[in-house]
């Protein structure tokens, strides 16, 4: 170990260091390393020094079993006493040395004989004289290997260290003279005045301190702009003087100021300098000396709703705590072990039942609490160990807050790293999730379970999806359920304990209100994801109503709040179809495939964490655990259907089960024209996105799939653990040299350890491990298990930070004279049909009944185009065409189109396929729904003329159709 006198000299040496990038990080963090460990080794050493406590007698001693030295510290393993009786200073036992071991104790030796033990009381070099521990303590007070400049180290190592968090720098010298910034943000000549011209990116800016000479009301000191660079907001320079630390508006983004000629101006941005060397060290250091008396760190677990992991029909009595049957509340059979729990939030409500029972260390009853609690925290008496809960109507939550404890090494093992090593942490508690608010056509109630369009788009994006759609209900209750933290409507989660990092509005119907009204609730959901540091993005579900489409863009660009694509006027572009697909004013299972325009927007959210779980989807042959392997989200589409985001198929509503005879007979209240099929219901519809996210387990049969996605471009390490009832098989899915089907991955099985109900895998060599951004573990086990609260702790290289890139799809002058099908050329196999009329199989963008049908591989549409342009925008009418289930068209005309038969398809099945659109040599890979699916395209190009391709791009039993191409000047 280094001596005071060696990091004395290296800090010294990094003092005189005073040119750019002179000091590597790599410097700078071992000395942090290397102090801290001379200073625990001091302090280790101090604490380990002296007798802790003096008793009478040895049965004094013995009869302690919870022993406190005089310092009020409880003792630790190791720790030393002494027995002196003054009263009776010839005693046998006066002078015996005992060493604590927790428990019972040791004789470790005797100070007798007439011996004067010497204490020491001031350091020095001999090797036997004891110190005493006053000397200790003014000793390590003492330690300070001071520099020049009278600091010591302690002080120059926080120099060091936060030094880098808040560097200045001036804006006074790069102002040019003669211009001026205007109330609207824009820079003009004036006279008198100097303006910074360049936009200043504010970047990791922590403060501004500005100190400037105005007296002019149309000029502005400072101003903020927006990520496009558009005008926020401005400070005015009316004053003839202004001294301030700045306040950043949000969404700012850059900044410029402007004083005038002669002033004595300051203009300074302190920013956070990002370095490779993380906060990490940092932080677990300052954990560890909060707690250094015991030697015991304590973490924070994230919150969980006790209810979700152990509830069933039935109360717990008032008198007795224990279990009664009864049909109309739900009560937890399972102990909640109070031993770590800090703090329990009880919502439940009914009479004659034990809302909260509590025990004691042999689960015998100890107390209740019988009235209704809403979101209350409950005080949880000294002698109770065990509690359960009871929920009236089955409606409620138990969230409870916990912590685990570490011992000091381990924690340190698992937790410092080095200065270029990252380490991270993905848990329920830090995902990066979407949730999304809506109405009935967010919860996707005409449609069978798992084709849903949030359930699909789960499917196909990285970041987790939770679907809080509540039918029948406006804009104004969705925000009031989520200000008062209430339950999601698909799952017995509350809204309080699920973390989320977007929160995507859609309510556009049902009364939600447009105009002032409108405007102010949007102010209110900003309010209130700005208080949570949640990103509110504004979208629309109701087809044809443009005025929510105008109020979202308005308010969006006025607070830089991003905005999805408008479905109103997609849908106008593309619904319909005959009566059977819509349930009321409700679209079915195909008409919704207008939403799949928001993928691209969903995709271009950053996500630094999430968790996702899946299931092999229905019909999937796995004869070897590789035929489950993919690379990339398209294969893993193929292959596995996520865990539910959430979708309330509406019995009530439509009178009947939703499956595919009643989704394309939705006009019908019974089963009039369903076909001799008889189709599966599916499985659950609830949010078990929401399950997930409050601790609640995920069911599962045989394979399932936990994807993380982590922040790093590199992992070295990883530990993943998750709640499991049973032992399971373990799998992760690496990096394989010998590709099959353009997979270049495969399945390796690794050890995991099964304690407790819980699974444990420890990875030291992540090489190969990271798939597409995605750690991934395959589980597989006989017959069915439960998952919950699964975990990664790894190491490796942070990623860049992801930046939101997106733009809402171009419109110009249209490029074709007729963007009709009628007039392309045809090769492959590619042919005209035309479905019988009464069917409406066709888009709204043009009146042609006719559309093109790509059977093959091998089937091609060509046209040719002029631009005016060097980018255009291309949309394309295409689905990927399943049978109707009706029976209520008949005749040779309908054999294409109609089916008394099975569709092809099943509840959470898979209903995709691709196109190739080219350019000239510029080729696109673009996703084609079941439904009339707008796909969109941008090309730069010269202008002039060139030729538009489209040509399927995967194998399938159905159709691609082709109604309408449009190729528009953007």
């Amino acid at each position: 170990m280094d001596t005071i006198y060696s990091l004395l000299k290296r800090a010294k040496e990094l003092k005189e260091k005073s040119q750019v990038d002179s000091i590597t990080p790599e410097e700078v963090g071992k000395l942090h390393e290397d102090t801290l460990a001379y200073i625990a080794s001091l302090e280790q050493s101090a604490d380990g020094l002296g007798i802790k406590k003096v008793y009478q007698s040895k049965s004094a001693m013995e009869a302690d079993t919870d022993p406190v030295g005089t310092n009020g510290k409880t003792l630790r393993y190791g720790q030393l006493v002494s027995i002196y009786d003054d009263a009776h200073a010839d005693s046998s036992e006066n002078g015996n040395i005992y060493a604590y071991q927790k428990p019972g104790w040791l004789l470790m030796g005797k100070i007798s004989g007439g011996t004067t033990l010497s204490i020491a009381q001031e350091a020095g070099d001999s090797t036997t004289s004891v110190m005493s521990q006053a000397a200790v303590t003014k000793a390590l007070a003492n330690v300070k290997a001071v520099t020049d400049d009278g600091k010591n180290l302690q002080e120059v190592y926080s120099t060091l260290f936060l030094g880098k968090d808040a560097k200045g720098t001036s804006y006074i010298d790069v102002m040019e003279v003669g211009y001026a910034l205007f109330p609207d943000g824009r820079i003009a000549p004036r006279a008198a005045w100097k303006a910074t011209k360049n936009f200043i990116e504010l970047g990791e800016t922590l403060r501004i301190n500005v100190s400037f000479a105005g007296g002019d009301a149309n000029v502005n000191f400072v101003c903020f702009y927006g990520k496009s660079k558009e005008f926020l907001s401005g400070i005015p320079a009316g004053d003839k003087k202004y001294n301030a630390e700045v306040s950043i508006p949000q969404g700012a983004k850059y900044i410029r100021f402007c004083t005038t000629i002669n002033s004595s101006a300051v203009a300074k941005i302190y920013r956070k300098e990002i370095t490779p060397i993380r906060d990490v060290v940092q932080a677990n250091m300052s954990a560890i000396s909060k707690v250094k008396e015991d030697f015991i760190i304590k973490e924070a677990l994230p919150d969980y709703d006790f209810r979700l992991k152990s509830s069933e029909e039935g109360l717990l009595k008032e008198d007795t705590g224990s279990y009664a049957p009864n049909r109309i509340w739900d009560y937890t059979p399972a102990y909640l072990d109070l031993s770590n729990v800090t703090k329990i939030v009880v919502t439940s409500s009914g009479v004659g039942a034990s809302i909260v029972a509590f025990y004691d260390e042999e689960k015998s009853f100890v107390g209740n609490i019988t009235r209704s609690l809403n979101a209350e925290e409950i005080k949880i008496p000294a002698n109770a160990k065990f509690a359960r809960f009871c929920f009236g109507w089955k409606k409620g939550s138990a969230i409870v807050s916990s912590y685990r404890t570490y011992p000091l090494n381990e924690y340190v093992e698992n937790n410092i790293r080095p200065a270029d090593v990252y380490s991270d942490e993905v848990n329920i508690n830090n995902v990066d999730a979407l949730l999304v608010e809506g109405s009935s056509l967010t919860a996707s109630i005409a449609s069978p379970i798992g084709f849903g369009w949030l359930s699909k788009m789960n499917d196909l994006v990285d970041i987790l999806i939770v679907n809080d759609g509540r039918p029948g209900q406006s804009r104004t209750t969705n925000i009031n359920a989520l200000v008062k933290g209430e339950l999601m409507n698909m799952s017995n989660s509350s809204l309080s304990v699920i973390n989320y990092k977007y929160l995507l509005l859609m309510n556009s119907a049902n009364g939600s209100s447009t105009g002032m009204e409108g405007f102010k609730e949007l102010e209110k959901a900003l309010s209130f994801s700005s208080a949570k540091n949640v990103t509110l993005i504004l979208g629309e579900e109701e087809w044809g109503a443009n005025r929510y489409t105008d109020l979202n863009k308005n308010f969006g660009n006025l607070y830089n709040i991003p905005t999805v694509e408008p479905i109103a006027a997609m849908s106008s572009r593309l619904s319909t179809g005959y009566a059977g697909l819509k349930l009321s004013s409700h679209a079915g299972w195909r008409l919704i495939s207008c939403y799949a325009a928001m993928q691209e927007f969903i995709e271009a959210l950053p996500v630094r964490r999430s968790i996702k779980m899946f299931r092999v989807r229905p019909n999937i042959n796995v004869s070897k655990i590789d035929d489950l392997a993919f690379s990339t989200n398209e294969q893993r589409a193929l292959l596995w259907k996520s865990c539910q985001a959430g979708q309330e198929s509406n019995i009530a509503l439509l009178g009947r089960a939703m499956t595919f005879n009643s989704a394309d007979n939705l006009d019908q209240r019974d089963d009039k024209y369903d076909t001799s099929v008889t189709y599966s219901e599916g499985a659950s519809e609830k949010s078990e996105s929401g399950k997930l996210l409050s601790g609640g387990t995920i069911d599962c049969v045989g394979y399932s799939l936990i994807q993380f996605v982590v922040n790093a471009d590199a992992v070295y390490s990883c530990n993943i653990t998750f709640e499991c009832d049973k032992k399971i098989n373990a799998y992760t899915l690496k990096y394989n040299d010998e590709a099959h089907s353009n997979i270049y991955h495969k399945y390796v099985e690794i050890e995991s350890s099964y304690v407790d109900g819980i699974v444990n895998i420890k990875i030291d060599n992540a090489k190969g491990l990271l798939c597409d951004g995605k750690i991934t573990l395959l589980l597989y086990a006989d017959g069915s298990y439960k998952v919950s609260n699964p975990r990664c702790q790894y190491t490796g290289r942070q990623k860049s930070e992801g930046v939101f890139n997106y733009h809402q799809r171009l419109h110009g002058d249209e490029c074709l004279q007729d963007t009709s099908i009628e007039d392309v050329i045809l090769s492959g196999g590619a042919a005209i049909i035309t479905p019988p009329v009464n069917l409406f199989l066709k888009s709204n963008c043009n009146s042609s009944g006719k559309l093109v049908a790509l059977s093959s591989m091998t089937s091609v549409i060509k046209k040719n185009f002029a631009s005016k342009s060097n980018r255009i925008a291309i949309r394309i009418a295409a689905q990927n065409f399943f049978k109707f289930a009706t029976t209520r068209y008949s005749g040779a005309e309908y054999e294409d189109y109609v089916t008394s038969g099975h569709i092809g398809l099943e509840p959470n099945g898979y209903d995709y396929a691709y196109i190739y659109v080219i350019v000239d040599g510029a080729i696109q890979k673009k996703l084609v729904w079941s439904g009339w699916t707008e796909v969109y395209c941008e090309f730069d190009l010269q202008k002039g003329n060139h030729t538009l391709t489209i040509q399927r791009a995967t194998e399938g039993n159905q159709p691609i159709l082709i109604h309408d191409i449009s190729v528009q000047d953007a």
